[in-house]
């Protein structure tokens, strides 16, 4: 066979082919020590470069081949990325320029920044490679200035929202976590210092009664200062109301008020003014001639408090008191088997069967009284999910002893009864029940009374000498009216 002799240019172009179809390969020619020159890595929050962010490093040692170029990505993660779409050919000495409005608008609080780069290169005995990744990063950027608020303290006595009878008056602050610094002025010109941001801050106006207005900026830790915030107010001389400002009571509690700066022998005539209902608070003791009164907190709502004086005629005024029951809490302890419950208290968080059962610990089951058909009905999550009604019995089972506790505020609640056997709770307004004989009495229609005892795991009626026992809110009570009957 004759075989036609290959030309040395031929041969050159078969060896370049069969170098660039090799298989790819990684290798461990990454980038060498990159590092930025105009900002620092890490999670503390840093300003923005004014111009480009630079970041320099030096081309791996590659005996036997050549660094081609880089590719690199940014992203928020140290996760290797999916692809690389920005491209690097400065191999003499290489150095990636990025334009700094990809950072814009970002906070303290994150997102950081990673650059991410590897190095495409060609190896002379088995061809093209691309390296692992290499990252330089966190970058923390923070070019956005913190949020603030400023307000008189109303907690300080002589200080309201809106008035002070003081001078320095007592600020009360609020800006984001990063807040640093904060400038207080009685002028719109921002001053060259300030003073580190607290809280609660000391400030003096301009002496003489009259509008003020104090005006704030707040600065971050890496410099970045807010827009000017104000604070408009009045300030007055003389007396003012203790406590002052707006506040919060608990139903049953009591608050003693005064007037400071006050006369030696200077008494007041003092009123309960726009209560809401009528009967939300009272007085215990004298309330005219006298220089102080204490009023206590019925029932939920508001009002404000009034004094003025026998002297000069002058009025003071409380700020506005709002009166709240507190969440109480209730907790049962039930034990393995079948236990009465009552859901007795509103904002509990609870709505559904499912979250009732969630909530006790090894709860098996639920169920509830059904009047109508006089006879229990399971909770099912697909045949019976029936929603909880406030004020009424549960039976739930155990399948071991446990603790559960009910929070929230005491309801006001009323029954419409069906004739035969109702279940029930005693309303926290008829605390004056006591026993059974009581509970039977106030029930109109009421012909028998009977409880769950979940430790005979039965029944038991009430009676007056074989069986009197206590009742109390809160508890599980099966009541048998003649005749159809709302209560109370």
């Amino acid at each position: 066979m004759n075989m036609i002799p290959l030309k040395k240019s031929t041969l050159f172009l078969t060896a370049i082919f069969l170098l660039f179809s090799a298989t790819v390969v990684l290798a461990d020619y990454e980038p060498v020590d990159p590092l930025p020159i105009n900002a620092v890595t890490g999670v503390l929050p840093q300003q923005i470069p004014a111009e480009a962010l630079q970041i320099q490093w030096t081309n791996p040692d590659i005996a036997a081949g050549t660094v081609e170029k880089y590719v690199y990505e940014w992203t928020n993660s140290t996760d290797e990325p999916v692809t690389y779409t920005g491209e690097l050919g400065n191999l003499d000495n290489p150095l990636l320029e990025t334009d700094t409005s990809m950072f814009a608008n970002t906070n303290y609080d994150g997102p950081y920044w990673y650059l991410h780069i590897k190095t495409e290169y060609l190896l002379f005995a088995s061809g093209p490679g691309i390296s692992d990744d290499v990252y330089v990063g966190p970058f923390n950027f923070d070019d956005t200035p913190p949020t603030g608020t400023i307000a008189l303290d109303t907690s300080v006595s002589g200080q309201t929202e809106t008035t002070s009878s003081l001078n320095p008056v007592t600020l009360s602050l609020g800006a984001a976590t990063d807040t640093k610094t904060v400038y207080l002025s009685n002028t719109s010109t921002r001053p060259q210092v300030g003073v580190d941001y607290a809280a609660t801050l000391s400030h003096e106006v301009i002496e003489g009664e009259g509008s003020k207005i104090i005006y704030a900026w707040f600065e971050d830790q890496v410099g970045n200062i807010s827009g000017m915030v104000t604070l408009s107010f009045e300030l007055i001389a003389g007396k003012s109301m203790e406590p002052a400002g707006d506040f919060d009571m608990d139903t049953g509690e009591s608050q003693t008020f005064s007037i400071l700066g006050k006369g030696a022998a200077e008494t007041f005539d003092w009123e309960i003014i726009d209560p809401d209902p009528t009967d939300v608070a009272s007085f215990s003791g004298d309330f005219e001639n006298v220089d102080s009164v204490t009023i206590v907190c019925d029932v939920e709502g508001s009002f404000s408090v009034r004094a003025t004086s026998d002297d000069d005629n002058a009025v003071y005024d409380s700020g506005t008191i709002t009166v709240v029951e507190l969440s109480v809490p209730k907790t049962y302890s039930l034990i393995t088997n079948v236990n009465a419950i009552v859901l007795c208290r509103t904002d509990s968080g609870y709505t559904t069967g499912a979250e009732l059962m969630s909530a006790i610990p090894n709860c098996v089951d639920l169920a509830r009284w059904n009047a109508t058909l006089q006879g229990y009905e399971s909770w099912h999550a697909v045949f019976n999910p029936f929603n909880l009604v406030i004020g009424e019995p549960y039976f739930v089972t155990v399948s071991s002893p446990t603790d559960f506790t009910i929070s929230g505020k005491t309801p006001t609640l009323s029954y419409s009864m069906l004739t035969n056997v109702n279940a029930i709770s005693i309303p926290h307004e008829r605390l004056d029940i006591t026993t059974g004989s009581q509970l039977i009495s106030a029930i109109s229609n009421c012909v028998d009374l009977a409880r769950w005892n979940a430790t005979l795991q039965g029944y038991e009626s009430w009676h007056s000498v074989f069986n009197p026992y206590d009742v109390s809110p809160d508890e599980a009570y099966f009541v048998t009216v003649s005749t159809p009957t709302i209560w109370p």
